[in-house]
């Protein structure tokens, strides 16, 4: 045992010596210029607006089992709607021992649907179907305002009518 110590300690030496004899690259060059800090900003700009254009996720935040299980069959029963991005669904949870498990769906930051849900397979089966319906519902009249929005249509009369 004590010669795989004495072993371990002389390659951890020799590591440390060659990292200190091996001169880094750059250490003594000249500080980057304008056009490489230029692409160097490029490059991050371009990298977060990819992470920006990642959307249409489900998001599962859950603490339980019956939590667990309505995103599982949640997830394998949604089919996202044609034509529609820039949304995240986010499944919270907030279990009660006493009354089941009340679950939050997200679009967004927007709440849109909450259940109480017991742990009966046929009670979780049906806010699956109930919490779908909702969430489909409120995409496709999120879209229809953001498009109404961008041609500027509903943009006439005084607003009262």
């Amino acid at each position: 045992m004590m010669k795989f110590f004495k072993v371990l300690i002389s390659i951890t030496a020799i590591g440390l010596i060659l990292m200190l004899t091996i001169p880094i690259k750059g250490a003594l060059s000249t500080p980057p210029t304008k056009e490489v800090k230029e692409k160097k900003e490029t490059k991050i700009q371009k990298i977060a607006q990819d992470i920006e254009e990642i959307t249409g996720l489900i998001i599962e935040k859950t603490m339980t089992k019956i939590g667990y299980e309505f995103y599982e069959n949640f997830f394998s029963i949604w089919e996202a709607p044609k034509g529609i991005t820039g949304y995240n669904i986010y499944i919270n949870e907030k279990a009660s021992p006493m009354w089941g498990s009340l679950i939050y769906i997200n679009v967004n930051d927007n709440l849109i649907w909450r259940g109480l849900i017991r742990p009966r397979s046929e009670d979780i089966e049906t806010a699956i179907r109930n919490s779908i319906e909702v969430v489909k519902k409120y995409l496709y009249q999120y879209e229809e305002i953001r498009k109404q929005a961008e041609e500027g249509g509903d943009m006439v009369g005084s607003g009262i009518y």
